[in-house]
């Protein structure tokens, strides 16, 4: 058995020794942390892939989501509504976990059609 500093690795079908004495075994894939985050947005880590614009598309999103994180698409990286809701129709496709969409609603220069997107 190994020693660990409080918290369990990770590995498969390992039986751990925590410091207080207690023995866990974890199998590959267990949650390593439930917190209150993850237990109100079912998630399997506290992980949030935040919007980032030009980046924060389906693929990374989904990536995250069946990682264990929340991942969220970056609207204003939608030209438009209807593009908008392709892409969330696309992460849909690519993972049945939970994932967000960040809206901007900040002032800009050129302020988005945010009426367009109810």
């Amino acid at each position: 058995m190994e020693r660990h500093s409080g918290v369990a690795k990770c590995f498969p079908a390992r039986q751990v020794v925590l410091d207080n004495g207690e023995t866990n075994t974890r199998k590959w894939g267990d949650a390593m942390l439930k917190t209150k985050f993850t237990e109100t947005f079912g998630i399997d880590y506290p992980i949030v892939q935040g919007g980032m614009q030009w980046v924060g598309y389906a693929e990374l999103v989904a990536a995250v989501a069946n990682a264990g994180g929340l991942g969220f698409i970056t609207a204003l990286t939608q030209p438009t509504p209807e593009d908008l809701s392709r892409e969330i129709a696309k992460c849909r496709d690519l993972t049945d976990k939970p994932f967000g969409v960040n809206l901007t609603i900040l002032p800009s220069l050129n302020p988005p059609p945010y009426v367009e997107y109810r």
